[in-house]
């Protein structure tokens, strides 16, 4: 291949970036400061898909922390709007309850578009999605993500 043919697939491809990111637990209504046993993440984006893996591992949860549960901190924005939510998987979830008096039986994550963070839900049969509230977290609550999303914008934090 010469040096002109390979200057126009360079010049033609999607940007590429790869990086760590620190995902954190966080109540929508107070924040709360945790201490994590484990925490850290890895991305890599290639034009406006970005791929996401992380953990957030608790040693102790704030019991001050309020409101439906969020990892903040995703390196890039989602795509606005909220049809553009993308469902993120979940790789560990352990210590954290469901609510399956009522039928919640599987959590669930989002990035909805618009903003750099991840609602943790739950969902279960013939029943809506609710928020896994600050209330249902614990010590060693554990949660491993994995997922991609769609992003136009940088995150400011």
């Amino acid at each position: 291949m010469s040096i002109k043919a390979i200057s126009r697939l360079i010049a033609g491809a999607p940007d590429y970036e790869a990086g760590s990111w620190t995902p954190v637990l966080e109540g929508s209504v107070v924040a709360g400061s945790h201490t994590y046993a484990n925490q850290g993440g890895q991305y890599v984006k290639i034009g406006p898909l970005v791929w996401v893996t992380g953990i957030t591992a608790l040693s102790a949860f704030d019991g001050a922390a309020a409101g439906g549960m969020l990892i903040t901190g995703l390196p890039f924005v989602g795509s606005g709007g909220s049809h553009n939510s993308s469902a993120v998987d979940i790789a560990r979830f352990q210590f954290v309850n469901l609510d399956t008096a009522n039928g919640y039986y599987f959590p669930l994550l989002t990035a909805p578009g618009g903003v750099s963070y991840m609602q943790l839900l739950q969902f279960g049969d013939n029943v809506g999605d609710k928020a896994i509230e600050a209330s249902d977290m614990a010590n060693n609550s554990a949660i491993r993500v994995t997922g991609t999303y769609v992003t136009g914008t940088p995150s400011a934090g």
